[in-house]
């Protein structure tokens, strides 16, 4: 078993989707670090509009709430760190 910030799927959104999206507009297909930026900016986005305010956002950030993304869930729970880690377990037919 080992743990992960990253999950295998999405009930939010398609990352096949994103992929094509993100293809047809930058030339490029996306890196993993794309999508985890996509997934923090919505993140940033739907406790701006929870709050309204520039100003609260940072107060707001740290409240508890979950947003999931299309492959990381962030959750920070009062805390400085996300609180959210997936767990999984390696089979020996898994590639490394």
């Amino acid at each position: 078993y080992y743990t992960t910030p990253f999950k295998a799927g999405s009930e939010n959104g398609s990352p096949e989707r994103f992929a094509e999206s993100y293809a047809l507009r930058f030339g490029m297909d996306p890196d993993p670090l794309a999508m985890v930026g996509y997934d923090l900016g919505s993140f940033v986005a739907v406790r701006l509009e929870k709050v309204g305010n520039p100003a609260l956002l940072m107060e707001s950030i740290a409240e508890p709430g979950l947003v999931r993304g299309l492959l990381l869930d962030v959750e920070f729970d009062g805390r400085r760190v996300n609180q959210r880690v997936h767990v999984r377990r390696v089979q020996p037919t898994d590639p490394f």
